[in-house]
C-alpha cells in the first residue's frame, strides 16, 4: 500500500472576473460579474463597454451581473472590455479586462 501526502495551495484571487460567459439560459456561466467573496465588497462599481466604447452594462451592486443584453435585446457574440472598482478587506482595487460573450 502506497500513501501519498498532498499539500494544496490556493492560488486563486479572492475576487475574480471570468474571461468568457455564455448567456444561453442553461444555468452555467449565464452572466458576467465578479466571482468569489462578493458579499464583502464595498463601494463597488462595474461598467462593461462594447468595441465602440459604448456602455452596455453598469452597476453598483456586486450581486447584479450582466446577462448579455442591452435594453432587453440580446447582444451577439463578441469581445467587451470592463472596468471595476471596489474596496475589499480594506484595500482599494481598480481592475479592468476583457470578456468574451459566446452565443
Amino acid at each position: 500500500v502506497t500513501h501519498l501526502n498532498l499539500k494544496v495551495y490556493q492560488t486563486c484571487k479572492e475576487i475574480y472576473f471570468p474571461s468568457a460567459f455564455t448567456p444561453n439560459g442553461d444555468g452555467n456561466n449565464d452572466d458576467f460579474g465578479p466571482l468569489g467573496d462578493v458579499n464583502n465588497l464595498l463601494n463597488y462599481s462595474l461598467t462593461v463597454y462594447n468595441r465602440w466604447g459604448e456602455v452596455v452594462f453598469t452597476t453598483t451592486d456586486p450581486l447584479k451581473k450582466w446577462n448579455g443584453k442591452l435594453v432587453n435585446q440580446e447582444v451577439g457574440t463578441g469581445n467587451f472590455v470592463w472596468h471595476a472598482s471596489y474596496i475589499y478587506k480594506g484595500n482599494v482595487k481598480t481592475v479592468k479586462g476583457s470578456v468574451t460573450l459566446i452565443r
